[in-house]
């Protein structure tokens, strides 16, 4: 009788082990999102291969291991990820708004090879803000065709640079990446010397809500540099400066904004 009671647990446990054992696709996400990207590549692997596998799942699956071989630390390779990317591509029906996204991914991967492929890259990108408008992955290529753009780092360059993001905002205001456009454009704007433009954009920037929160401070503090140094507008400095010490009391850039505040005058 115990003989058969062992029998029929070890048969419950055959039966249920593939059941718990199998990994999904979520696992390998998240397996990614914690940088664990071999761990991420073998469960991709694993949906990739697996009977029982859904199609969508497949589709991640490759996903995401293109994604592992762009984006590995160490060991990125986005060159050998750029043919993975095609063959979703190709998978993909044309009008699915998943495209935005590989493309996405595709021209980022041209534009990190060890000697980038513009050209393709500006295909892809341009291709997304044709098809895809007012999304969020236009948004974004918008920016990262600026930033080719601007690569050369001549005034030409910024200056197309310049005007291919100005157009962009014009067209789409409210556009996600809005807040970083104007920052991009400060950026183009300062080594011009067009410094009213330039604080202009910064302000713009802080109004919106700066997306990377550790750059905040800069931008206030840049903004209230340009009025100071650049504009002569010392009511202007002194706002932004305070601003920054009531926001940022802590931040390395308060310091500077201490000292210039009681060089003009303030307690």
């Amino acid at each position: 009788m115990k003989f058969r009671r062992y029998l029929f647990i070890l048969a419950c446990i055959a039966f249920c082990t593939p059941l718990i054992a199998r990994e999904t696709v979520e696992d390998a996400w998240r397996e990614y999102d914690y940088q664990n990207f071999d761990g991420a590549a073998r469960i991709f692997g694993e949906v990739l291969k697996s009977k029982i596998s859904a199609p969508d799942e497949k589709l991640q699956a490759r996903l995401g291991i293109a994604m592992v071989m762009q984006y590995r630390m160490p060991g990125a390779d986005p060159a050998r990820a750029i043919p993975l990317y095609r063959a979703v591509l190709d998978s993909l029906p044309g009008q699915d708004s998943a495209r935005a996204n590989v493309l996405l991914l595709l021209g980022r991967a041209y534009v990190q090879m060890k000697k980038p492929l513009h050209d393709s890259a500006t295909v892809c990108f341009n291709k997304i803000i044709a098809d895809y408008p007012a999304s969020i992955e236009s948004d974004q290529a918008a920016l990262e065709e600026a930033y080719i753009l601007s690569y050369c780092q001549t005034e030409p360059d910024f200056r197309k640079a310049l005007r291919f993001v100005q157009d962009y905002c014009a067209k789409y205001p409210a556009n996600t990446m809005a807040s970083t456009m104007h920052m991009f454009c400060a950026n183009m704007l300062i080594p011009l010397g067009e410094w009213e433009q330039a604080r202009g954009n910064l302000m713009a920037a802080d109004s919106l809500g700066v997306n990377n929160k550790r750059l905040r401070p800069v931008v206030i503090f840049q903004i209230g540099q340009i009025s100071d140094k650049k504009l002569g507008d010392r009511a202007t400095a002194k706002v932004y400066f305070r601003k920054l010490l009531d926001i940022y009391p802590s931040d390395y850039l308060s310091y500077f904004c201490r000292v210039r505040l009681r060089e003009l005058g303030e307690k």
